[in-house]
This record gives C-alpha cells, structure tokens and sequence, in this order.
C-alpha cells in the first residue's frame, strides 16, 4: 500500500490576531533585557569611536559626522 504525502508539514494554522500580538508582546518582554544591554555596548563603541577621531585631529563636527555615518 503507497503512503500519501503529509502535505501539512511546516504548515501552521492561523491564529487569532490578538493571540499573535500577545505572543509578541511576550517574546518583546523577554528580549528586553538584552535589547538595553546591546543598546548600551552600542553607545560605548559609539562614544568610543568618536574619541579615537578627535584624537587622531579631526574636528568635532567631522568626528560628529563621522560616527553620524556609520550608526546608520
């Protein structure tokens, strides 16, 4: 006897649009933490490179534009 193909794999079914923004909600929540701790070693590596630029002679408006640049 052949066996049918599962054509329902990778398939899920829809759910309800207030259970797929809880879910979101959720998994927001539980990101948090690291999403503040990445933003603060952003900021160090920001502040950073603005520092090694005033120190190697640019100005402080091209340092500014610089780091502007790449935060992008």
């Amino acid at each position: 006897m052949k066996k049918e193909p599962d054509f329902t794999i990778g398939i899920q079914p829809i759910k309800d649009p207030i259970e797929q923004f809880r879910e979101g909600v959720r998994l927001m929540k539980e990101g948090l933490k690291d999403q503040i701790e990445y933003q603060r070693l952003k900021a160090k590596i920001l502040r950073a490179n603005y520092n090694a630029l005033i120190a190697e002679g640019f100005s402080e408006d091209q340092a500014l534009f610089l780091c502007q640049m790449n935060f992008r």
